[in-house]
């Protein structure tokens, strides 16, 4: 089985990908930590790998047998190696709420990326919903992020037959608890 989880940032995909990995004894892997040098990384920049590494780290995730992808990224690669897409788009106070609930929650977060790369993020997240462009950019980044119209539109456009749309990551857990064997019918 292989699926990707895509959304903004704080929809729920990471709590998602823990609980459907778990359940189905499946790997779980983040795209941040394929994108992102987190050893590079502080609070005032994250630094991105370069785009050959981040393609190596992509063919190693897809190249296994059942996995789970989840991250906002809409790479052509993994959601063709994709047994189905769930696309979880929820309202944008929901993932602003989502992206500061685990400020204030994980200590790791706070510590590593300090208060006012959170507040980079809520630029982030408004600039996913309301950015009238395909990508944009943030200060001190290199990478280009999609707006979610534009998630859509890769996702919708070739994919459609494999995607699952649900407005938040709880949403699909509650859908998988009612009928475990939804999993399978794909």
């Amino acid at each position: 089985m292989r699926i990707n989880i895509i959304g903004p940032s704080g929809s729920g995909k990471t709590t998602l990908s823990k609980w459907l990995a778990k359940k189905e004894r499946i790997k779980s892997i983040n795209l941040d930590k394929k994108f992102i040098d987190l050893r590079r990384s502080n609070r005032k920049k994250f630094v991105f790998l370069d785009q050959i590494k981040i393609d190596k780290n992509i063919d190693e995730c897809i190249s296994g047998k059942d996995w789970i992808i989840e991250g906002i990224y809409p790479i052509d690669k993994v959601l063709q190696a994709s047994d189905f897409i769930v696309f979880v788009k929820p309202p944008m106070i929901v993932s602003l709420w989502g992206v500061w609930n685990r400020y204030m929650r994980n200590k790791y977060q706070r510590q590593k990326f300090g208060f006012l790369s959170y507040l980079n993020l809520t630029k982030v997240v408004l600039k996913q919903y309301l950015c009238k462009k395909k990508f944009f950019t943030i200060s001190n980044r290199t990478y280009n992020y999609p707006t979610l119209s534009t998630v859509e539109e890769i996702v919708y456009g070739k994919y459609w037959q494999k995607v699952v749309r649900v407005p938040h990551g709880r949403s699909f857990r509650k859908m998988i608890e009612k009928d475990s064997a939804l999993l399978n019918k794909r």
